[in-house]
């Protein structure tokens, strides 16, 4: 059995690792939010994880930290003590470093924290690149400034400005992107 935990508020770098990690082990997806594990409870959860008909699984639990004290304690022995499966624990924001779910799994967990400015000017180039279309840093640091840092808004909009554009220039982003 295997056990990860990421946390953190770079969401896009957490969904590529889970994608890749699911590419690696050429499974399917099996998606679960605290509602599923209130529901059907973390025990059955468990017991079900790993695999079935079509192949092997991966659970990916969404947000354990969101759940109460008692279910993430309930996880967490679930998880202890089962036999198999894959599982990915993710909190999509900074959780709290006394939940059960952190004190058992935050020391080998994988944080994914939002990159700095240049770093994100940085892939936002690389990212219009990958689109066929020209984007100079300045201007990649003014969409940052006009957006902010969460990248799947940036995505949004180098996609908007890549399908009428060749190049991405700074009247581009002032004319189409509002600040926020």
């Amino acid at each position: 059995m295997a056990i990860h935990y990421y946390y953190g508020e770079d969401t896009y770098a957490a969904r590529e690792a889970i994608k890749d990690l699911v590419a690696k082990e050429k499974a399917n997806l099996r998606w679960l939010d605290k509602n599923d594990m209130a529901e059907i409870g973390a025990a059955q959860v468990v017991s079900q994880g790993g695999g079935g008909l079509f192949g092997k699984e991966i659970s990916v639990i969404r947000d354990p930290g969101e759940m109460t004290s008692g279910n993430q304690s309930e996880l967490v022995e679930a998880l202890k003590n089962a036999g198999g499966g894959q599982f990915i624990l993710w909190d999509r924001a900074e959780p709290k470093r006394r939940f059960s779910v952190y004190k058992a799994y935050g020391k080998q967990g994988r944080k994914f924290d939002v990159p700095g400015y240049r770093d994100l000017s940085g892939w936002l180039v690389d990212l219009a690149k990958e689109k066929g279309v020209a984007l100079e840093l300045s201007v990649a640091g003014l969409l940052i400034d006009r957006v902010g840092f969460s990248r799947w808004q940036l995505i949004s909009e180098v996609e908007k400005l890549s399908l009428v554009k060749d190049s991405i220039t700074e009247k581009d982003v002032k004319d189409a992107v509002s600040a926020s």
